[in-house]
């Protein structure tokens, strides 16, 4: 199970900025607002795996 969580969240961390983009020009959000959950989806994935 932890092996397919590391795999998931490096594919996450790969597109987080482009989906990050994505949605700031759909809803309108700053760009750094958009992209501020990142380090902690990555915590949170990390933490699920040890």
């Amino acid at each position: 199970m932890g092996w397919a969580i590391r795999r998931f969240n490096k594919l996450r961390e790969a597109s987080a900025d482009e989906v990050a983009a994505a949605i700031s020009a759909e809803n309108g959000s700053a760009s750094w607002f958009t992209r501020i959950g990142k380090p902690f989806l990555t915590r949170q994935a990390n933490a699920t795996i040890h």
